[in-house]
């Protein structure tokens, strides 16, 4: 039986990546700060550009990355 190795990419990138996609789509990825903004919103949440207004509310970046195409099923976020 073989195993499949995977490649850990840092958070960092994978929001890299995640925002380059959504970029084509005029969406941003973004943190929440502050204790209120992140119980309003959640900790990661996307905004429409062209509205300024969230678009979506908390978000996980992987299942995000994963749904854009932009995490190979042989990478994963290093912790």
């Amino acid at each position: 039986m073989t195993r499949v190795k995977t490649i850990p990419i840092t958070k960092r990138a994978l929001l890299q990546r995640i925002n380059r996609a959504l970029n084509k789509e005029d969406r941003q990825l973004k943190k929440a700060v502050g204790a209120r903004l992140q119980q309003n919103v959640g900790e990661y949440y996307v905004v429409d550009l062209r509205l300024n207004a969230v678009a979506m509310l908390d978000v996980d970046p992987v299942e995000l990355a994963r749904k854009l195409d932009v995490l190979q099923p042989w990478e994963r976020v290093a912790s």
